[in-house]
């Protein structure tokens, strides 16, 4: 099997033989390189890129490109009342991240909170190099793993229906932290930053939720396989030793090649 070494075409869609694609309900990539939007390929909720150049400054992501954050103002805006899929428990984030040692005290990664009356979720990096997930107003760390290191790390919270929390650092699962509150918020939702300016500095790529607890084996296959059998588009390229090969969707039907 090879992986995609291009950015997706016009007309992507999620590759619906890969299992955990049926409870995606945001997948950016962040590959667009010009423009202002951050098209959403699960469907619908594209963002708008706030206080960035544009086109956006070139930045080499996971996979591909991704977009940098300054710290100080730069987010992606997904808007208010979308992602109506996550208002309620099993909930699952991930996302590739590069960062330094962070200014504020909660980076938000991707958050959906607010404090009056406290609601909502965020997944945060916190200032100690620690991630965290914010839900109701209570906080819980992983336990340890750094990753405020200037490296690409891939990060993942999940919350199930019984109200267990589970971090994933490059696919060291840590937890679970129990008795985890989800409810959701009417505010906006945000990537690189926190409803009280909590802004992230550094990389962000490749940023998913899903409305399940994904499992450790399918966030493993999501950790090696970067986004190969993720996505495929009406007519698509692969990439082969031997040069470029077509084949339109009707062709696949959802086949890993």
């Amino acid at each position: 099997m090879n992986d995609w070494i291009s950015k997706p075409p016009p007309g992507s869609i999620l590759d619906p033989g890969f299992e955990p694609n049926k409870y995606c309900v945001l997948c950016m990539l962040f590959n667009e390189g010009s423009g202002i939007l951050a098209n959403d390929i699960a469907g619908g909720n594209d963002g708008t890129l706030m206080n960035m150049p544009s086109p956006p400054t070139p930045t080499s992501g996971w996979h591909p490109e991704g977009l940098s954050f300054d710290g100080v103002n730069d987010y992606v805006n997904l808007g208010v009342g979308g992602l109506s899929e996550i208002h309620q428990t099993p909930i699952t984030i991930t996302a590739w991240i590069k960062a330094p040692i962070q200014t504020a005290s909660y980076a938000g990664i991707l958050s959906n909170d607010y404090l009056g009356p406290r609601t909502g979720f965020t997944l945060s990096l916190r200032s100690i190099g620690y991630l965290a997930f914010w839900s109701a107003g209570d906080t819980w760390d992983t336990g340890g793993n750094y990753v405020t290191d200037n490296k690409w790390h891939f990060v993942v919270a999940t919350l199930d229906i019984s109200g267990n929390l589970y971090f994933y650092v490059d696919n060291n699962k840590y937890g679970p932290y129990s008795n985890a509150l989800f409810n959701s918020s009417a505010a906006g939702t945000y990537i690189g930053r926190r409803f009280d300016g909590s802004y992230f500095n550094g990389l962000i790529d490749n940023v998913s939720i899903y409305n399940k607890a994904l499992s450790a084996e399918e966030i493993a296959y999501l950790y090696q396989h970067k986004w190969a059998d993720i996505w495929k588009p009406s007519l698509t390229s692969y990439f082969y030793p031997t040069g470029w090969k077509f084949y339109r969707s009707s062709m696949l039907g959802g086949l890993r090649v």
